[in-house]
């Protein structure tokens, strides 16, 4: 890991997923069409996720399945073809799978809840009272806005590491512990932070951007299809650094 820059192992990761192209289209194309449709969904209907607020974990989900397919393709640890297709012709193990994923992720949410509110709380009240805006509902807003950013850079070598623990589980390294997971992240913290912020910076700043004409009531459709092979790219060059770094974590030594 600490042969290559971030920049270059970013730049490398790149160039897997475009000379894996034709696998990447294969394992894109169903969950990018499900998450499509889905976003489209929810930024079209005014306040459906308040209605239907499962529409957004499915939403999440969908990437989340992706990025831990093509993590798995880079280590070499699974099949071209996308396993999507498979699951849809078996609904038992689609949803075990998505039961799995669904619990993982609300344990990743409260974890990180419980460790980024009381700072975001903390910041928030300091700064109002610092400003005397404790009556602005929309000095709040902002307030929290940039405190929460601010929490989770402040908390991000912990919040790292559950990132790192979660790629070890992909992986299918459920023998690794909590205790094996914050000694290999220690020290590399940082640039696991390079390599996230590098990787999802095009995907973060295109959804950014398309959130924005969304909420100005503008036509969402063509925006959405244009973010889609964005944030899918991003999410396949987020996969490949992270199986690049973690390689020698997360594969096991072959046996003699």
């Amino acid at each position: 890991m600490y042969r290559q820059s971030v920049i270059e192992m970013t730049r490398r990761s790149w160039g897997f997923v475009l000379e894996n192209q034709s696998d990447f289209i294969r394992k894109a194309a169903l969950p990018g069409l499900a998450w499509l449709f889905l976003a489209v969904l929810l930024a079209a209907i005014p306040n459906i996720d308040e209605s239907l607020p499962f529409l957004s974990v499915i939403s999440n989900v969908i990437l989340a399945v992706f990025l831990a397919d093509w993590f798995r393709f880079t280590l070499r640890l699974g099949p071209a073809k996308s396993p999507a297709f498979d699951l849809l012709r078996n609904p038992m193990a689609l949803l075990k799978v998505v039961g799995r994923i669904v619990l993982r992720i609300a344990v990743v949410v409260i974890v990180a809840s419980v460790i980024l509110l009381p700072l975001t709380i903390l910041f928030a009240a300091g700064t109002l009272i610092a400003t005397g805006n404790l009556d602005d509902p929309a000095a709040l807003d902002r307030v929290v806005s940039l405190a929460m950013p601010l929490s989770a850079l402040v908390m991000s070598p912990l919040l790292v590491r559950f990132y790192v623990y979660y790629a070890a589980l992909a992986a299918g390294r459920n023998d690794l512990s909590a205790r094996d997971i914050w000694r290999w992240s220690r020290g590399r913290s940082l640039r696991l932070l390079g390599l996230l912020a590098l990787s999802l910076g095009p995907a973060v700043l295109t959804l950014y951007i398309v959130d924005h004409i969304a909420s100005q009531g503008l036509v969402v459709i063509p925006v959405y299809v244009l973010a889609l092979p964005v944030v899918f790219v991003s999410l396949a060059v987020l996969a490949s650094t992270t199986a690049r770094a973690m390689a020698s974590l997360v594969v096991p030594p072959v046996k003699a």
